[in-house]
């Protein structure tokens, strides 16, 4: 009887920890939702109160992730005027800003809205 009780006891308990890994949320608590995205990818690095590239070339009609990595220790943001691009990012954090559907053609400008004066850069689109 107390062996049975046991595989009883052990069996829930190992449910339990196999239905807890499969949550929804990653590592970073956002939600995955739906298959990976196809999304060009574009890093940012802002370091120094300043960002890296600030010269991006992207090709008309993609889709694209802007991917911000804030090695500082103050919150800077990443604003693309014309993109609708607007993602604050805490010190020493990396955030995916939303997907950018079917970039057009033209010139974009982006800067942080907390240091515009030193932390700018341009989106080409051909």
């Amino acid at each position: 009887m107390h062996r049975r009780v046991v595989a009883v006891v052990a069996g829930a308990a190992l449910s339990g920890v196999i239905l807890a890994g499969c949550g929804s949320k990653d590592n970073g608590g956002t939600v995955a939702e739906g298959p990976a995205s196809s999304a060009k990818m574009v890093q940012l690095n802002a370091i120094n109160i300043s960002y890296n590239p600030t010269d991006i070339q992207l090709t008309a009609g993609e889709d694209v992730k802007f991917v911000v990595t804030n090695g500082d220790q103050v919150k800077h943001n990443l604003t693309v005027e014309g993109l609708d691009v607007n993602q604050d990012v805490e010190g020493g954090k990396t955030v995916d800003a939303p997907v950018v559907k079917a970039v057009k053609a033209g010139t974009y400008k982006f800067h942080c809205e907390y240091h515009p004066a030193q932390m700018q850069g341009t989106v080409t689109v051909k």
